[in-house]
This record gives structure tokens, C-alpha cells and sequence, in this order.
């Protein structure tokens, strides 16, 4: 059966507020997991988002009772985010960017290409 009519899992990445939004929708790709590993490539300009346990101290908690009244989970990291702007040499500071990502259910991974992102707003004023 084909899950194009499915919303697809979406982040944003925000320069200027230094923050990634993961949007529910991302979670629900992955069937809802607690705790969540962040993983980037950067030869591939790729981010993973995989479904982990509380036994990894990487992985980072997102208890469901947070997403009850929210549609996305804020994760605020200059030094995430500025990896991520150097490993993309056409994004610009101070933008917003939004990623979709590839859900690979036997895995419990949602990969994003940061190359295929698209540019939500510029420098304003």
C-alpha cells in the first residue's frame, strides 16, 4: 500500500532562533518513540532521526504528554544548528528552512536530505 497520501515527516530548522522543530507528525512516522537519537552525515548533507531508549545517554526524552496540546517539539542548539548551516554551503544565517524527511520503518528512522531543504523566510528588516 502506498503512504503517499500520508503527511510527510517534516523539520524546520531556524538560524535565527538557533532551534530545530520536529513536527508530530515526524514522531508518528516512527510510531511515537520516548527517546530519539539525532544523527548527521555530513558527507551525505543528511540528518536521522532514530527511535532509541533510555539506555543511550545520547538519546534525547520526549514524553508523550508534551505533544498533547503542541503539533512539534522545539530542540534549541547553537551548536547543532551551526554544524548543520556549515555542512550546507547554500543556506543562508538567519533563515528558516524546512526538510522532509524519508520515513524507513524497518529501521525506526526518518532521514532527511538537508540538500532538498526549502527556504521558509530571509533576513527581515
Amino acid at each position: 500500500m502506498s503512504r503517499n497520501s500520508e503527511p510527510r515527516p517534516t523539520m524546520t530548522i531556524d538560524f535565527k532562533k538557533n532551534r530545530i522543530r520536529i513536527y508530530k507528525k515526524t514522531f508518528h512516522s516512527i510510531d511515537n518513540p520516548e527517546y530519539i537519537l539525532l544523527l548527521i552525515n555530513p558527507e551525505e548533507q543528511s540528518m536521522v532521526i532514530l527511535r532509541s531508549d533510555r539506555s543511550d545517554l545520547r538519546a534525547h526524552r520526549f514524553p508523550k504528554i508534551r505533544f498533547e496540546s503542541k503539533q512539534s517539539f522545539e530542540i534549541t542548539s547553537k551548536s547543532l544548528v551551526r554544524k548543520l548551516f556549515d555542512m550546507c554551503n547554500d543556506w543562508e544565517d538567519k533563515c528558516l528552512y524546512h526538510v522532509h524527511g524519508e520515513v524507513i520503518s524497518s529501521e525506526g528512522v526518518v532521514k532527511f536530505n538537508l540538500a532538498e531543504s526549502v527556504q521558509a523566510y530571509g533576513t527581515r528588516g
